[in-house]
């Protein structure tokens, strides 16, 4: 008679391989977030800096900003020059609607992504959202003294251009990017002019 053996996993080889996955997927968990914020970060930049450069190609085009806003002095960040919450007005001109007669000749300067719900791309609204959900913040020159002012009301802080747009990141706050402010010293803000 012959005796056949037959080869198998015993339950407690099994566990161990379990584990050992287990803790190779918690390691790299980690690894695919960062990747992910980083892919984040990226993509807001790019739209950041198509935002600037669509509104540069509106004024060579137009000889004005894609705004009915002029002002005396384009003050702190609350002032007329800020589009956020209405930054629709702003991407409706660019994406080459006529809206309220700035782009007669409906130019598309901006090719924007739909976003999916209102977050990545232009929302339903017409609002343009970044990769974490929050409206891109512009900024334009409304007075056209070629000088923004940015985070605060110092003249240190003052930029030459005519428009400049953020993301304020995965917080959702606007960071002084000259300063260290979250617990590993960085700025989550992506801004168009760095």
């Amino acid at each position: 008679m012959r005796k056949t053996t037959h080869s198998a996993f015993t339950l407690i080889e099994l566990l161990v391989v379990i584990s050992i996955i287990a803790i190779l997927a918690a390691l790299a968990f980690p690894a695919v977030n960062g990747t992910l914020d980083a892919a984040k970060k990226a993509k807001a930049k790019n739209d950041v800096v198509q935002l600037v450069m669509a509104v540069k190609a509106y004024q060579t085009e137009y000889g004005r900003l894609p705004t009915e806003v002029v002002s005396s002095g384009d003050g702190p960040e609350a002032s007329q020059g800020w589009f956020q919450s209405n930054n629709d007005q702003i991407v409706r001109v660019l994406t080459g609607e006529d809206y309220n007669n700035l782009n007669p000749r409906k130019i598309v300067f901006l090719e924007a992504r739909p976003a999916k719900g209102n977050k990545d791309g232009v929302g339903t609204d017409g609002k343009f959202y970044d990769p974490w959900g929050t409206p891109y913040a512009i900024k334009l020159d409304t007075s056209y003294d070629n000088n923004l002012e940015y985070y605060g009301t110092s003249s240190v802080n003052n930029l030459r251009l005519t428009a400049l747009a953020v993301s304020f990141g995965k917080n959702k706050e606007q960071q002084d990017v000259t300063k260290s402010t979250d617990a590993k010293g960085r700025v989550d803000d992506v801004v168009s002019y760095q």
